[in-house]
């Protein structure tokens, strides 16, 4: 930094406080989040599971559905997409499976 000696500017090195890190230092990743331990910043893992279908990922061919508060991936209900009827029948679902009559 400069400061004004004599009428003239001079510059000096400015002093730097040493200082622990804190968790506004950190950036930890998804699941994680930073405490403090022994005066250290820590990414630790989440406590829990995750609490809405926003934070799940589910893989293909299932997908997201609350159960007992909790987000679960479950498959798709078979529906008439996942079958070809022969010719001159077609699809009903009967009893939550998919049929051809």
């Amino acid at each position: 930094t400069c400061h004004m000696v004599s009428g003239h500017p001079q510059c000096v090195q400015t002093k730097t406080s040493i200082r622990r890190p804190s968790c506004r230092d950190v950036q930890c990743s998804k699941d994680t989040t930073c405490q403090m331990t022994d005066g250290w910043p820590q990414c630790v893992q989440t406590k829990g599971t995750p609490m809405s279908c926003r934070d799940l990922y589910c893989p293909k061919a299932t997908m997201c559905h609350m159960v007992d508060d909790q987000p679960r991936c479950v498959h798709h209900p078979p529906s008439c997409q996942d079958i070809q009827c022969p010719e001159a029948t077609t699809c009903q679902v009967t009893n939550g499976h998919p049929r051809c009559v």
